[in-house]
């Protein structure tokens, strides 16, 4: 496969995680502002069965989202196989390809941003460091990983070693979120601050009414 090629298809499997660290995000935000919602009013900070099938559901929902994303199987798109692509050949992405992704800015401006990418006069990404954002990445996923195996995918008999908590969830969606950060400047020069997309619509609107109708309308 020509590097030209290889390029194209990372940067397109880049779009699908893209979207995945979004949805996250996305999900993520959701829950901790419904948390928010919940502690901030003592008629409905108590204990409930829905509150536990939420928080399980939540759990579960993102566990095996992250699972994906780790997975190193064949024929899968995730962030840990592409980070593996880039780094058996780290000469798809040069200092040379990098700065062509911008007219506008400055050669000098575009240098500086692929020396903090790759380091300083390199003209490629380091196999090294790439490996090491690999490492970091399933060391953070481990609880999850072995969670979702054992409890959600295979629904094993002998529990995992340890049970995930929603701290677990939050420092590997911070892993994902820098991450893609670095690679999508990478590989399209294009910065991001943060990977929670926009949310248009007021949906906590539904929480501002009664749920139960309780007149005969």
């Amino acid at each position: 496969m020509t590097s030209v090629k290889m390029y194209q298809e990372l940067n397109e499997e880049l779009g699908v995680i893209y979207d995945e660290v979004l949805n996250l995000r996305l999900d993520q935000h959701i829950f901790w502002e419904v948390q928010d919602i919940i502690r901030a009013n003592p008629s409905i900070y108590v204990f409930n069965e829905f509150y536990s099938w939420m928080n399980l559901a939540y759990a579960a929902s993102m566990s095996v989202a992250i699972r994906r994303l780790v997975d190193k199987r064949k024929g899968t798109i995730s962030f840990v196989r592409f980070l593996h692509s880039l780094a058996r050949q780290p000469g798809v992405v040069t200092r040379t390809r990098y700065k062509s992704l911008s007219v506008t800015a400055p050669e000098a401006y575009m240098d500086l941003d692929f020396d903090q990418l790759a380091g300083v006069g390199r003209d490629t990404m380091n196999p090294t460091e790439i490996r090491k954002d690999i490492e970091h990445l399933i060391a953070k996923a481990n609880v999850l990983k072995k969670y979702t195996d054992s409890i959600i995918a295979h629904h094993g008999k002998i529990p995992p070693p340890i049970i995930p908590k929603f701290s677990d969830i939050d420092e590997v969606i911070e892993v994902l979120e820098n991450l893609l950060k670095k690679y999508l400047l990478l590989f399209r020069a294009t910065g991001l601050s943060s990977a929670l997309p926009q949310i248009i619509d007021d949906w906590k609107a539904i929480f501002r009414v009664a749920w139960i109708r309780t007149d005969k309308a």
